[in-house]
């Protein structure tokens, strides 16, 4: 059990990351718009990956405390 406990939290951090890049490339559009046909494609891929792996979090059923518990990490860090 600990082993699903601790691949489900990479797969976590691994969205998180995920997430975080697809916001920067969010923010890079407005700020470099020249760029805006690359940066929208690599915007496309992230989002992608995203939603695999926001699918394979569903179909491993995630534990929803292992999720409240990412989440509480993530606003301290945002707070810090």
């Amino acid at each position: 059990m600990r082993l699903k406990a601790s691949a489900d939290n990479d797969l976590l951090e691994l969205i998180e990351h995920v997430r975080d890049r697809i916001t920067r490339l969010k923010e890079m559009r407005s700020d470099f718009p020249e760029q805006d046909a690359q940066l929208k494609r690599q915007l496309a891929k992230e989002q992608a990956l995203f939603n695999f792996l926001y699918h394979q979090a569903r179909v491993r059923r995630v534990s929803s405390q292992q999720v409240a518990t990412m989440a509480a990490q993530r606003l301290n860090q945002l707070n810090d």
